[in-house]
């Protein structure tokens, strides 16, 4: 009887890639795109990684970054004394795709710095301002890096410090060193402190997300105003040296971090409060149409008001994906959701944080821009129907900002290409694409005013130097000719020409008109909540999007944008803040050499042991790949006794194409041992060594096709009519080995569009199916197994999850399945299965929230949390040559059905699973099965 080993071969040289398990059995896939040849660009402490085309960034980042440390270096009191890798790309999807990291990045990750190769990996979103904010705040982390866990080491080294210091410090401390409290950050903690939502500080440490950025920044900022700024690097210093946080604040500030949070908290409101008495309520100007807190949506955006003033569209992360919806523009009514993103290849991906949507001048369609295959793509969708009529690839790497011209014709838009960021025309009857500008410089939220395009840019005047980051509003010229029509400053946004006067988002995030004619700048808004978005229509009606109580909400303003009346003039002063000059230089591939693949290790740890029974054991793991993670080499070992009969696998991994191959070197042992008689038993060794080959072809984020085969020898050596001479030692009565070839051939189409929360799927469908065959081989065989998986939103923290799975195998030498046990029928014993060679069953779930929070004083004081639990039947039925008969007379026959319940715990990486089940149907008097298990669920 041969065990089924559900394509163990491949799946064991998957094992040996660790997180790729999950990504290749099931997992949403990093689609790679166009190829391009990567150069580097050496300076004194860098090396920058580029891909061909986007030199001028390389450019300059190598002046932004080689000035960052020297800032840093001077703070730390080091210098790092190995050049640091900074891997630059040219676009945000293009960083998504990296192998560098292997799990999926979302969009609001602008960039990381990577500890095992010390890298700063960062793309360009098409705003130098936002690329030197970016390059400073991850060279932060390097230096980190060094100060906490030592460089020189932690590249070979996987360490698990003896103190990790809280992520308020690590990302406070890094956007100190970067942003340095801007008005952004300015507006986000003077709404927290308004609406009653600073956390204190000796609690900041449990809590992870955005937060932990600004109020750990704002931190930094009073201890550098009361204390001087090399206080803030002293406090870092501290925090290595004592290993804990209130020591730390003992030491360089005389008390601890809960006495430092209320001088902290003190400082706050006299930094913000005195300003609120001449700041206003929005509600004195406008209205809000939505409710983050009621409806859970947290972030709304992309506004865009209809030009009649009667209907909002707006993307919102309400519900299960993210979707457009239509409301009204009077009470804020739901009229119609248009599309959903997420789900299929169709509309893989709607980006949230840009604007991405426009009314056509009739009302009749709506412009969304997305992404279909991991390409941009603009989807003319129509209003009444909620239709995709037409969808347009738009021919560059990330798009968005769109705008119909009044005819109805064509579209700009903002795309980002070659690393650069330039308006694009499209014409919607032809689909002609045509690039209306090229330069350097940002480009950002275009608006038409009749046959003029009017747009927000940096680009300098001429003869001027660069100051990035330093914004007009420009005016495209049918012509082509480009003319500033504004005062520039550090903030600016949504420019839009009513009745001859521009209005805009301008400084601390306030509406503004300003008149060309005698060029007087008028502050219309001065609330204290955040404008983030501005979207008026022809009719003098304007919507935004509002950033208030932690979270963002659709806003109606009252009235006309024209009536808005300011008491005060504002100033025309060109910029608030300190400009970064940069003087634009040639470059050339001269300056650069091609990029040459390096191997160096990515982590190795091992672990030894002896047993008397067993003797020496102990396991291994090499990890090795280049500095683009393109290539990956993987070892691992398990050793015990005999290293004949031992783990060991050696795979290589090319992930640079859309199709991403393998191939690797393996042997893998089993033991069996099964009792003859009261005395006597068999036992059998059985090694397979051979080599594995995988190909996975993506056919889109959702979507992909797997093939592989397998060649190996196995070898079985039995011991036959064995008896115990001691409790390690037994003598067979004989025994025989014997080698055979195996070739196997392995194919799988899978399907996955879950999505993931409290580290387990609860939205979406997961399905594959696959199967394989002995070719050319003494055994003959073939099996083929269908695996799927649903899971369907109750609640937003509560869902059924459903998991149906069937398998056959068929030949002379055909495999055999097991039911009951952990793993399928939870009811039954695991270590006394039923057998056969054809196998169904199900498993239905109720996942829901158990303890969110459990303090306890006694014995011990501890905190447990995030505990979830499960309610669950199971059922399945195994069978081989003759059909099964499920049930006879109102009992089960050869049908198993169990029921149970059990509990789940996220332990660090671990998910710690607990199950208690029970048979519908069992004379037994212990009828109650318990599982322990570690992994993640079905």
């Amino acid at each position: 009887m041969r065990l089924a080993q559900s394509g163990r071969v491949l799946f064991l040289i998957l094992l040996t890639a660790g997180s790729l398990t999950a990504q290749y059995y099931y997992g949403k896939n990093k689609v790679q795109r166009e190829v391009e040849p990567t150069y580097t660009y050496e300076t004194e402490h860098f090396s920058i990684y580029i891909q061909e085309g986007g030199e001028p960034l390389a450019r300059f980042a190598a002046q932004v970054i080689e000035e960052a440390y020297k800032q840093h270096s001077s703070d730390f009191g080091f210098e790092i004394g190995v050049k640091i890798p900074v891997i630059i790309y040219k676009s945000q999807p293009d960083f998504a795709a990296t192998n560098i990291i292997l799990e999926p990045i979302e969009e609001s990750i602008g960039g990381f710095s990577e500890l095992f190769k010390n890298r700063v990996v960062v793309p360009f979103t098409g705003s130098y301002k936002e690329l030197h904010h970016v390059l400073y705040h991850e060279l932060t982390h390097i230096f980190q890096f060094e100060l906490y866990f030592s460089l020189a080491i932690s590249n070979i080294f996987s360490l698990i410090p003896g103190f990790m210091p809280p992520l308020w410090i690590m990302e406070g401390s890094a956007e100190f060193c970067s942003t340095h409290g801007d008005e952004d950050a300015d507006a986000f903690m003077r709404d927290l402190l308004v609406s009653n939502n600073i956390i204190p500080l000796e609690e900041l440490e449990n809590w992870l997300g955005y937060i932990v950025y600004r109020q750990g920044e704002s931190v930094f900022l009073f201890i550098e105003e009361r204390y001087g700024r090399e206080k803030v690097f002293e406090l870092l210093h501290a925090i290595k040296l004592r290993s804990n946080m209130d020591a730390a604040f003992a030491k360089v500030f005389g008390m601890d971090v809960e006495d430092f949070g209320t001088e902290w908290l003190n400082w706050l409101r006299l930094r913000y409060l005195p300003d609120m008495e001449n700041l206003e309520n929005l509600k004195t100007q406008a209205r809000l149409l939505t409710d983050h807190e009621k409806d859970f949506s947290y972030y709304n955006g992309s506004v865009a008001l209809s030009p009649s003033g009667t209907k909002i569209a707006y993307a919102t992360s309400k519900g299960d994906y993210i979707t457009v919806n239509v409301i009204s523009g009077f009470d804020g009514k739901h009229l119609k959701k248009l599309v959903k993103a997420g789900r299929s290849a169709t509309f893989e991906r709607l980006p949230l944080l840009r604007r991405t949507l426009t009314w056509s001048a009739d009302e009749s369609h709506l412009a969304v821009v997305g992404f279909s295959r991991n390409k941009p793509v603009l989807l003319w969708v129509d209003y009444a129907s909620t239709k995709i009529e037409k969808r347009y690839k738009l021919k560059v790497d990330d798009a968005y900002a769109p705008a119909v011209s009044a005819s109805g014709k064509r579209v700009v838009y903002i795309g980002i290409k070659e690393g650069q960021s330039d308006l694009y025309s499209l014409d919607l009857a032809s689909g002609r694409i045509e690039r209306l500008t090229y330069d350097l410089y940002e480009e950002a939220d275009p608006s038409f005013d009749g046959d003029l395009v009017l747009y927000v840019s940096d680009k300098p005047d001429a003869g001027e130097v660069w100051e990035v980051g330093h914004y007009a509003v420009w005016e495209l010229l049918p012509s082509g000719r480009t003319r500033r029509i504004s005062p520039r400053f550090a903030n600016l946004a949504s420019p839009y020409r009513i009745e001859g006067k521009l209005y805009f988002i301008g400084p601390d995030f306030q509406l503004y008109a300003f008149s060309q004619d005698d060029s007087t700048l008028t502050a219309l808004t001065n609330w204290f909540e955040k404008i983030e978005e501005f979207s008026p229509s022809s009719s003098g009606k304007a919507a935004m999007l509002i950033y208030n109580n932690t979270g963002w909400d659709v806003a109606m303003l009252n009235g006309q944008i024209t009536s808005l009346v300011s008491t005060e003039e504002a100033d025309t002063s060109e910029v608030t803040s300190e400009p970064y000059l940069y003087e634009e230089e040639e470059v050339t591939l001269e300056d650069f050499s091609r990029y040459r693949a390096s191997f160096s290790p990515d982590y190795i740890y091992g672990s030894g042991a002896y047993s008397s029974l067993y003797g020496a054991m102990g396991n291994f793991s090499l990890g090795i790949s280049d500095m683009l993670g393109d290539h990956r080499i993987y070892i691992d070992a398990n050793l015990y006794g005999d290293i004949l009969y031992s783990d060991i696998a050696v795979s290589y991994w090319f992930l640079k194409r859309r199709v991403d191959f393998a191939v690797g070197a393996f042997q893998f042992a089993d033991f069996y041992m099964y009792w003859t008689s009261d005395s006597t038993f068999n036992y059998i060794e059985r090694a397979r060594r051979g080599v594995s080959t995988l190909i996975s072809m993506p056919a889109s984020k959702f979507l992909r096709i797997q093939t592989g085969a397998d060649a190996m020898a196995v070898t079985q050596h039995e011991y036959l009519g064995c008896r115990f001479v001691s409790y390690s030692q037994f003598e067979p009565t004989y025994d025989t080995v014997y080698t055979q070839p195996l070739f196997q051939a392995n194919g799988a189409v899978i399907f996955d569009n879950a999505l993931w929360n409290y580290a387990t799927p609860m939205r979406g469908l997961r399905l594959r199916l696959g199967g394989y065959s002995s070719v050319f081989s003494p055994l003959e065989y073939q099996t083929v197994m269908a695996d799927l998986r649903g899971y369907l939103g109750i609640t937003r923290r509560a869902c059924f999850a459903l998991r149906s799975f069937g398998g056959a195998s068929f030949g002379e030498d055909k495999e055999y399945f097991t039911l009951g046990g952990a793993y399928d029928v939870r009811g039954y014993s695991t270590y006394e299965p039923s057998f056969g060679s054809k196998v169904i069953f199900s498993n239905l779930e109720l996942r829901v929230p158990f303890i969110d929070q459990l303090d306890m004083a006694f014995p011990l004081p501890l905190t447990l949390g995030g505990i979830r639990g499960v309610v669950f039947t199971d059922a399945g039925v195994i069978w081989d040559d003759e059909p099964p008969v499920l049930w006879e007379n109102g009992n089960l026959v050869d049908l198993k059905a169990s029921y149970g319940g059990g509990v789940r715990w996220l332990f660090g990486y671990w998910m710690l699973k607990l199950d208690f089940a029970r048979p519908y149907q069992t004379e037994e008097d212990k009828p109650w099965r318990v599982h322990f298990r570690l992994g993640a669920d079905f």
